[in-house]
């Protein structure tokens, strides 16, 4: 059986039974509590309080050999979250506990679309597989000194757009929740939604949720409010970043605009800010991301560039480790092209950098492009195209692609230390 399914706003394609945890270490899985009361709850393991610090680490090493969990120990985060069981494997969860990360362990539910290939009230085989497939990946890895949470799908009903799908997918997370708390009683469990879309769902279908966990790139206040005056158990903000393409203004070829990586890093921090201050309904945030996904953009949300430090990891870093930044990186403000709309296939443009480097170090350019796939819901769909550039500074000319379509132009801008600054503009290239 083949699973379609998206992470925050990214797809994903697996293939078959999940691939399951051990029962190494049983006896030394982690106690997890929600103690407290409404507008004083806080999270414990093992009896401590836990100050949740997290990230969103959807594969633990990148295609270059990146690894992504050691940079999440070095940003100072204490838990690591996943989107689906193939990615919190047996591997993933060793790995986050050699680090001491705790895992918020994702499992993916399919939102129903109009083609009719997935259904919680029609199709009961689909439904039966997830719900058996979901017990056993909780009963092999419960005892697993990461977990941390349980988090049972991420914005099913914000896809789903049949009303009585929504409703039927919603009774089928209640059996599963009280399934999974008769097994594991020492691990709470999470419903993600996007937003606040759900909320009047679970307060109506879904009693017993331990813990709501919003995706939201902007608006929390309001979000909060609507949470704590509707339901009666804590929030988390599982995904938080910079606007995303639904309200990012578009550029001439219609695409939308790549925040430079100083107003991300605004972004970044003023959220965080923002879930301290709910704390006592807010027990934590994951900003996103930590890796190679190439959704919008090859850059979008990313907080590094592979291995290299990038300003929204660094000040990141800086709240939650309480360090100033030890090196700051080049800031690029902007990307400056001669031509970028209805250029001729294999066209030779010229480029302009203007950018900043608060050590003085010198500072090292290179370029690529992409393909401009952006809406489309998936995690890795845009493309490295090749390119070829004259030059190697700040002031280049690059030939684009000879093949039509739109394209994004990257400058990456690498100082002495290895830190970097990326940004981006598009080009449309006739057919």
């Amino acid at each position: 059986m083949k699973l379609i399914y998206l992470v925050g706003a990214g797809l994903f394609l697996f293939a078959g039974c999940f691939a399951g945890g051990s029962r190494d270490n049983v006896s030394s899985g982690n106690i997890v509590k929600v103690e407290g009361t409404k507008g004083n709850w806080r999270l414990t393991v093992n009896g401590e309080n836990f100050d949740l610090k997290g990230v969103g680490v959807g594969r633990a090493a990148g295609e270059d050999g990146t690894d992504y969990l050691f940079m999440a120990k070095e940003m100072g985060a204490n838990s690591v979250r996943t989107w689906g069981t193939d990615q919190g494997s047996a591997e993933y969860l060793r790995t986050a506990r050699e680090y001491g990360l705790y895992v918020d362990a994702g499992v993916w539910f399919n939102s129903v679309y109009e083609d009719g290939k997935c259904s919680y009230i029609t199709d009961w085989k689909y439904v039966n597989e997830r719900r058996e497939e979901t017990l056993d990946y909780i009963k092999e890895n419960m005892g697993n000194p990461a977990i941390l949470f349980w988090n049972l799908g991420n914005e099913t009903i914000f896809f789903t757009k049949n009303e009585e799908e929504r409703i039927g997918f919603c009774k089928f997370l209640e059996e599963l929740i009280r399934d999974v708390h008769k097994i594991d009683p020492n691990h709470p469990v999470i419903y993600t939604t996007s937003f606040t879309t759900a909320v009047d769902y679970v307060k109506k279908y879904v009693p017993s949720l331990d813990i709501l966990g919003i995706n939201i790139y902007g608006g929390l206040p309001a979000a909060h409010k609507k949470i704590t005056q509707e339901l009666d158990i804590p929030y988390i903000v599982t995904e938080y970043g910079p606007y995303g393409p639904w309200n990012s203004a578009k550029d001439a070829n219609m695409k939308s605009v790549e925040l430079s990586d100083k107003l991300k890093s605004n972004l970044y921090v003023g959220l965080s800010e923002q879930i301290k201050k709910y704390g006592g309904y807010c027990l934590g945030g994951y900003v996103f991301h930590l890796g190679d996904t190439t959704q919008e953009s090859r850059t979008w949300w990313n907080l590094s560039y592979k291995s290299q430090k990038k300003l929204p990891y660094l000040r990141m870093q800086s709240f939650y480790t309480g360090r100033r930044i030890e090196n700051q990186p080049p800031l690029v403000r902007n990307l400056i092209l001669s031509r970028y709309k209805n250029l001729q296939p294999g066209e030779k443009i010229h480029a302009e950098v203007e950018y900043s480097e608060p050590e003085n170090e010198n500072v090292k350019f290179s370029y690529f492009a992409s393909t401009a796939k952006e809406g489309i819901l998936a995690h890795y769909v845009n493309e490295e195209v090749p390119v070829a550039v004259d030059g190697d500074g700040s002031s280049v000319d690059i030939t684009v692609p000879s093949a039509g379509g739109i394209y994004r132009i990257y400058v990456l801008a690498e100082d002495e230390s290895g830190n970097v600054s990326t940004y981006s503009k598009t080009v449309s290239v006739s057919e």
